[in-house]
């Protein structure tokens, strides 16, 4: 009889370990899946962090210039979060006054060309102003292209998360020109007509040497003048 009982409880105590050894197995699949669905979840809140960056979108929506007696701001309103390493290529905005495409205030933003001395390098997409004058460029085809450009950058610009803020632009300007190095001037005034948005298209020769910088994909924007 005492045997019947030993036996017994041997087993009863083999079926307990067994039971238990199963459901720490299952308990350590369902702390495997658990992390399994936590690390998919931080990859879906990373991917969607990723995925922000397609909101980055530096289409105008629509712009109001403040005329001062000497000077002129901008205030850029963005359809998405502006770029700041270069995400949109190379692009701008622009000020038309009434001295036309002789006269141009803009800003932009480029990586691949030094044109500016708020740059640290070509590389560098730093947004920034110049004053500039169009006109027919052979590499440009029906494009136009810049002739004169301010290696300086006139007035300030401060950009925000959805546009920019081009400040206290000078009604004139003398400074030097960022293709050759020679002294320049302008002086745009501030007699508004249009606002652009623009893409910008250097052109290199065999050496990797800038030949020209081309303005395409030019668009009016609605515009105020306060």
């Amino acid at each position: 009889m005492n045997n019947k009982f030993l036996v017994g409880g041997i087993i009863v105590v083999v079926l307990i370990g067994l039971f238990v050894f199963v459901n720490n197995d299952k308990a350590e699949v369902m702390v495997d899946n658990n992390d399994q669905k936590t690390q998919e979840t931080k990859e879906v809140v990373k991917t969607n962090v990723v995925n922000g960056h397609e909101e980055i979108n530096h289409h105008l929506k629509e712009a109001q210039v403040t005329r001062e007696s000497n000077s002129l701001t901008a205030d850029f309103t963005s359809l998405g979060v502006m770029p700041l390493l270069g995400e949109s290529g190379a692009v701008g905005y622009g000020v038309i006054t009434d001295k036309g495409t002789d006269q141009v205030i803009v800003s932009t933003t480029h990586a691949g060309v030094l044109d500016s001395e708020t740059q640290k390098d070509a590389s560098d997409p730093v947004w920034h102003n110049h004053i500039v004058r169009l006109g027919e460029v052979a590499l440009c085809g029906e494009n136009p292209g810049v002739i004169d450009i301010t290696f300086e950058s006139p007035g300030d610009v401060t950009v925000k998360e959805r546009g920019l803020v081009v400040a206290k632009v000078p009604a004139s300007f003398s400074g030097t020109h960022s293709l050759t190095s020679q002294k320049i001037s302008f002086a745009p005034g501030t007699d508004v007509k249009g606002v652009v948005q623009f893409n910008l298209e250097p052109k290199f020769n065999a050496e990797n040497e800038l030949q020209a910088v081309c303005v395409t994909h030019i668009e009016e924007i609605d515009f105020d003048v306060l």
